[in-house]
């Protein structure tokens, strides 16, 4: 039976490999025997010894205003209801942020799809 998997992704884009392999790593790595653990690799540069450890596994946060929730879409939803919509597309913990009418979203690594807040308003409206 296996116990280790190497994973490796190549690109001449950085950004799009890490995000290949950021990816790759969470999809796999819910058969781990601890579930969503993955070991670092360091990687070490001969040309400058510098060195990037991988995988990247970005979190990141993502903000929608409630009002342009409600138009964009055509519907007229409380916050409360949007961060429930949120939580079903894997962006969750969703909160409202009372202060500034927003929802906050935390986009996970799984998600490189979420560039902006109407890519949170399309994910409202598809839930």
């Amino acid at each position: 039976s296996t116990t280790d998997v190497f994973i490796e992704a190549t690109n001449i884009d950085v950004v799009k490999a890490n995000i290949v392999l950021d990816t790759i790593v969470t999809m796999f790595s819910e058969y781990c025997t601890e579930p969503f653990t993955c070991e670092p690799v360091d990687i070490i540069y001969e040309k400058d010894n510098r060195i990037e450890t991988t995988p990247l596994l970005t979190k990141r946060t993502c903000d929608a205003k409630v009002k342009d929730i409600n138009s964009i879409i055509g519907i007229n939803i409380k916050p409360q209801e949007m961060c429930k919509l949120c939580d079903k597309m894997q962006l969750g913990p969703a909160e409202y942020i009372q202060s500034n009418e927003t929802i906050r979203v935390n986009v996970p690594p799984t998600r490189s799809d979420i560039l902006h807040a109407v890519d949170v308003i399309e994910d409202i409206a598809i839930a």
